[in-house]
């Protein structure tokens, strides 16, 4: 982790809100992360040639959601959820 990097920034990021005057409650930050579900199934398709299916096949369903709060942390946004989407 650069810390040298961090503390610039942070200086930048206090002296660009008091040059603009901006309240902490308009300033917002918002996070996406990827929710990664796995959906046991009941029973497994297999070949003519096997006889036997070995372990229980497991189906991944993948969505994208979003959080985001304001910078005083007093108003935080409902999370939104994207389900699935294409690679």
């Amino acid at each position: 982790m650069d810390t040298y990097a961090a503390q610039i920034f942070l200086l930048e990021a206090q002296n660009l809100v008091k040059e603009k005057s901006y309240c902490l409650i308009e300033m917002f930050n918002f996070e996406e992360t990827n929710l990664c579900l796995r959906c046991m199934t009941k029973s497994s398709y297999i070949s003519i040639d096997h006889r036997h299916a070995t372990g229980i096949c497991t189906a991944k369903e993948c969505a994208t959601a979003m959080l985001g709060v304001n910078a005083s942390g007093d108003f935080k946004l409902k999370p939104l959820v994207l389900h699935r989407y294409a690679n």
